[in-house]
């Protein structure tokens, strides 16, 4: 009898157990997660029965299992925190929101329920790195508190700064497409430059590298902007008697803003509009064609003003002709109109010929059976 327990034992204690042992088919992949971001950690298993998996979080000495409430005490990491499994035996761990107290190593495993159940056996383990994006990229320029409009031989510092980020980023500047500048894991970079003509109009650009999250980001700007082109234009036809409109349009490397637009017509004969950028002559004359318009432009970056002043007789794509008197009225027909009118009298002429010639032709019916009736003629 003894010896049948025995073989019952050898049998239950280490055979079945050799046979039926829970394994893990695939092993979790380790995982970068951004702050406040959702991560999956993921095992698949064979050969289980009644095991309840478990996954252990060393750094903070957690078990965390399929319980609804899950084996940790932090409440709000059982909120965060969800157990699943699928149809292919995936046993998942979600953690949601995640946070630099999510970081560490994580153990898939489970409680060995064949025994006393007290211990937890971990097959397979991966790491959750957590980090932090830095801040899009500011570019800014630092020039000198003298310095109204940079010009060649001035000393300008260019600086890019991408805070907050963990790890920080690698910083590089480019003049153009060449590098300039560039440094390693730093959320600062500054390039100082002498200007000089090559500089002129050209852009500089800033950019950051995440090679974790192969993520760029960039920022430009242009220490050395060309001069302002100003042209002033009349809008639209002009003739003299009439209002007249003239346009400032102005282009540059940067943002610009317009600082005056006058001419040298009293002030009663013009106008100039709410952004300033459109002026309107009033009752335009062969004698305003000598007189001149000033348009001042400026970047919103610095204090030195471009102005333009031309005659405006320069402008005028041809010599203006006289437009109509408000006080004369003209009753003769629109030269416009003549083609219809020509083509009424046309079908009205047509009509009357029709009707010309149907009254003939009644009239000599008419005739010929009188004729008939006197002669005796059926």
């Amino acid at each position: 009898m003894s010896s049948i327990l025995v073989v019952v034992f050898l049998f239950k204690c280490c055979l079945l157990d050799s046979i039926t042992a829970a394994a893990v088919l695939q092993t979790p992949d380790n995982f970068t997660g951004l702050t406040g971001n959702d991560v999956t950690l993921s095992c698949q298993f064979v050969n289980l029965l009644n095991e309840q998996i478990v996954w252990f979080h060393k750094d903070s000495n957690e078990i965390l299992t399929r319980d609804s409430t899950l084996a940790t005490t932090n409440a709000a990491k059982r909120m965060r925190y969800t157990l699943t499994v699928d149809d292919n035996e995936w046993y998942n761990l979600t953690i949601r929101n995640l946070s630099y107290a999510d970081e560490g190593e994580y153990d898939c495993g489970y409680a060995d329920n064949r025994g006393d159940g007290s211990a937890n056996v971990y097959l397979a383990s991966a790491f959750i790195d957590v980090i932090t994006k830095p801040s899009s990229p500011v570019c800014n320029i630092v020039y000198a508190s003298t310095i109204i409009f940079p010009v060649i031989g001035n000393s300008v510092s260019l600086e890019c700064s991408a805070p907050g980020g963990d790890p920080k980023p690698d910083i590089t500047w480019f003049r153009g497409e060449v590098v300039n500048s560039n440094m390693t894991e730093v959320d600062t970079l500054d390039l100082q430059l002498t200007l000089q003509e090559p500089d002129r109009g050209e852009t500089f650009r800033c950019e950051i590298d995440i090679p974790v999250l192969d993520i760029k980001e960039s920022c430009q700007v242009i220490p050395f902007p060309i001069e302002p082109i100003i042209d002033i234009i009349p809008d639209g036809l002009v003739k003299f008697g009439t209002y007249v409109k003239f346009n400032c349009n102005a282009v540059g490397d940067l943002p610009l803003k317009i600082l005056s637009f006058t001419t040298s017509l009293a002030s009663g004969r013009f106008s100039v509009n709410a952004v300033g950028n459109v002026m309107t002559i009033l009752n335009f004359g062969q004698q305003d064609l000598l007189e001149t318009i000033s348009c001042g432009v400026a970047y919103n970056e610095f204090d030195k003003p471009f102005t333009v002043t031309v005659e405006i007789k320069s402008i005028l794509p041809e010599s203006p002709t006289k437009g109509p008197d408000p006080g004369d009225h003209d009753d003769s027909p629109n030269k416009e109109d003549t083609p219809t009118l020509t083509i009424v009298l046309v079908v009205l002429g047509i009509i009357v010929v029709i009707l010309v010639i149907t009254a003939l032709i009644w009239y000599n019916r008419k005739r010929i059976m009188s004729n008939n009736t006197d002669t005796g003629v059926p």
